[in-house]
C-alpha cells in the first residue's frame, strides 16, 4: 500500500511501462543483465558464506556444496553424463526421477527425517525444494551462533541423507527414519563439539533439547563485567586486610622496584 499510495495519477495520460534502471525509463540488455548478475551473485554469495565458514567437516562441507551446484551423482546427473544406469528413478519413494532437489527435499520418505529434525528444533515450516533456498530458510531462523549451530544440523541432516540413499541403492538396505535421526544428531553434536571451544553440553543435552544449546558462540558481556568487578573487589579487600595486618605489627619498607619487603625491625617486633 505505502508503494501505491506514492505513485501520482495524472488525469488523461496513459499508464506505460517504465524500467526504473535506466535515466529515460527505457530497457536495455546491459542493463537487464546487470540486474540480473546482481540479484544471482548476492544470493550465491549468502548461501556459500555460510557454507565456508561451517563448523562441520571438510568432507561434508564439500557434500553440501556439490548438492547445492547440482553436482552430485543422482540418477538424473548420471543420464546427463551419459553413465549407463538401470533406472534414474529415485531408489526410495519409486515414484519420480531422481534429481538432487527431488532426493533431499522432495521425496517423500526423506522427507519424514527432516520433519523429525525440525521438530527437535522446536519449529515447523514449509522449506523450499531447491537446494539454495532450502539452506537459506532452515538457517535464517537464528542469527549469529545459532545460524552456525543450524547449519551444522543441515549438513548433518544432508550428509546421512546421502548415506541413507547409497545403502539402499547399493546394499538394499532400508531407510529408518528413526536410526537416520538419531546418527543426525550425534554427528551434529560431535561437530560442535570439536570445532567450537565454547560449547561443552553432554550428548544428551543436545538430544533431548537442542534449541537451547545452539548458541555455541555467544558473547555475555554483562558475564565479563561480573566476572571483572568480583575480580576487582577481591582484589581490594585482599589490599585493604594487608595493610591492616602491616599497620599492627610494624613499619613497612616500600622498594622502588614497588615490592614490599619487610624489613629487620618488623621481624624483631613481631617476635616481640
Amino acid at each position: 500500500m505505502r508503494i501505491i499510495s506514492s505513485v501520482k495519477l495524472v488525469r488523461g495520460k496513459k499508464d506505460s511501462w517504465c524500467w526504473i534502471k535506466e535515466e529515460n525509463g527505457i530497457n536495455t540488455v546491459s542493463s537487464a543483465y546487470e540486474e540480473l548478475m546482481d540479484f544471482v551473485n548476492s544470493d550465491e554469495d549468502v548461501v556459500f558464506r555460510y557454507l565456508w565458514a561451517s563448523l562441520a567437516s571438510s568432507n561434508a562441507i564439500a557434500l553440501g556444496w556439490r548438492v547445492l551446484i547440482d553436482c552430485i551423482q543422482t540418477g538424473t546427473n548420471l543420464l546427463r553424463r551419459n553413465v549407463a544406469i538401470d533406472s534414474s528413478i529415485c531408489p526410495l519413494c519409486l515414484q519420480f526421477e531422481e534429481s538432487t532437489n527431488h532426493l533431499f527435499f522432495s521425496c517423500l520418505v526423506l522427507w519424514q527425517i527432516w520433519a523429525l529434525v525440525e521438530n527437535w528444533l522446536g519449529w515447523s515450516m514449509v522449506l523450499s525444494a531447491s537446494a539454495k533456498e532450502h539452506l537459506q530458510q532452515f538457517v535464517c531462523v537464528g542469527s549469529g551462533s545459532v545460524r552456525k549451530g543450524l547449519l551444522v544440523v543441515w549438513l548433518a541432516t544432508v550428509w546421512h541423507l546421502w548415506v541413507g540413499r547409497n545403502g539402499k541403492t547399493f546394499r538394499g538396505e532400508d531407510v529408518q527414519p528413526i536410526q537416520i535421526f538419531e546418527q543426525i544428531k550425534l554427528k551434529a553434536w560431535l561437530w560442535l563439539r570439536a570445532k567450537h571451544r565454547n560449547f561443552r553440553h553432554a550428548i544428551l543435552e543436545c538430544c533431548f533439547d537442542l534449541q537451547d544449546y545452539l548458541h555455541v558462540g555467544t558473547f555475555s558481556w554483562s558475564l565479563v563485567t561480573g566476572i571483572f568487578v568480583g575480580w576487582l573487589a577481591a582484589g581490594w579487600w585482599n589490599l585493604l586486610v594487608s595493610l591492616s595486618w602491616i599497620k599492627l605489627v610494624g613499619p613497612v619498607m616500600l622498594h622502588w622496584d614497588g615490592m614490599f619487603k619487610v624489613s629487620k625491625h618488623f621481624v624483631m617486633l613481631a617476635v616481640q
